[in-house]
């Protein structure tokens, strides 16, 4: 499995794929919920799923000093991450393998055999959140790997 760094204004943070995948594709949900999202949003909904389901590994990019420029689209993003993380760990102590194929992540013929602990997607994303926030200070040469 490989390993992808996520990273905004210059800093992020190494997280296993298949964790920061399901993370985009609950962001991907989030957004396509909305009943009109601004284009940006639009745009952004598109290249997270696109990431979330290529079948390639360690080149996961969330590119989001591409869709976050200001602190209006930061602020959208945190308030979309934070509605996503809660209902992740609504979800309980861990997600059966049902649900994360349902997500659709990982390539064709990609699926999960196994429940696995919320806590492994949940890191990441607070991870991605700190980062939004400018609170996570780590590059790519400090960072520990973030998920299970």
């Amino acid at each position: 499995m490989g390993t992808s760094f996520t990273q905004f204004n210059g800093f992020g943070f190494w997280a296993k794929d298949y964790a920061l995948k399901v993370w985009l594709m609950l962001l991907v949900h989030e957004i396509s919920a909305m009943p009109e999202p601004l284009e940006w949003l639009d745009e952004a909904k598109e290249e997270w799923r696109f990431q979330a389901t290529f079948g390639a590994t360690g080149c996961v990019l969330a590119d989001m000093d591409r869709f976050i420029v200001d602190s209006e689209r930061m602020n959208a993003i945190n308030s979309i991450c934070q509605v996503a993380l809660a209902k992740l760990n609504e979800k309980g102590d861990t997600l059966d393998p049902i649900f994360l194929n349902s997500l659709g992540t990982g390539g064709e013929g990609s699926s999960y055999l196994n429940h696995i602990e919320t806590a492994c997607f949940a890191i990441v994303a607070k991870k991605f959140i700190e980062l939004l926030e400018g609170k996570l200070k780590f590059t790519a040469r400090n960072s520990p790997n973030f998920s299970c």
